[in-house]
């Protein structure tokens, strides 16, 4: 399953082009952080589709912090040198903005991702048996009587061909 989910801030205004059947297409390009701690930032190429496409050419502008999520895929296209080069694209399924960095605008079918980091006094943990609407109740006890065709007790008596496997 090819799926990704990538924060990322806006390097480049989205681009918004029309193909012959009027289906709209919005480039921008994306920088993120890269793995390790040394490493510098990475730009990717963006891609959204139809009703997303106008709506991230509409909300969308450099700076804005964002969370997408999509699929990736690979480009092979031929250099002015005459070598073929390969360069990943995202393309946009769904995308977020990051609490109060996109436009504003009417739209709504994406919402706005609130980032919140509980402080270490408040906890999200309700403790089971302090909660008085909850009863707890004794589970019962199961037990099981377990008895032998074979009431011979030397394992040199039994008839290990009736052993069903």
């Amino acid at each position: 399953m090819n799926s990704c989910v990538l924060m990322a801030k806006v390097v480049r205004n989205p681009e918004l082009r029309y193909t012959t059947d009027q289906l709209a297409i919005a480039n921008m390009m994306v920088e993120f952080d890269g793995l390790g701690p040394n490493d510098s930032l990475q730009t990717i190429k963006t891609v959204g589709f139809g009703n997303l496409a106008t709506e991230i050419n509409e909300r969308y502008k450099e700076g804005d912090q964002i969370v997408m999520e999509g699929r990736l895929s690979m480009n092979t296209f031929d250099r002015s040198d005459g070598l073929k080069e390969k360069r990943a694209e995202l393309i946009i399924a769904r995308i977020f903005a990051i609490s109060g960095s996109a436009s504003s605008s009417n739209y709504t079918s994406a919402p706005s991702a609130t980032v919140t980091t509980p402080s270490p006094s408040t906890s999200n943990v309700i403790p089971f048996q302090n909660n008085p609407s909850v009863s707890v109740s004794q589970e019962p006890k199961i037990t099981a009587n377990i008895t032998t065709n074979n009431p011979s007790n030397s394992p040199s008596d039994a008839d290990l061909d009736d052993i069903p496997f």
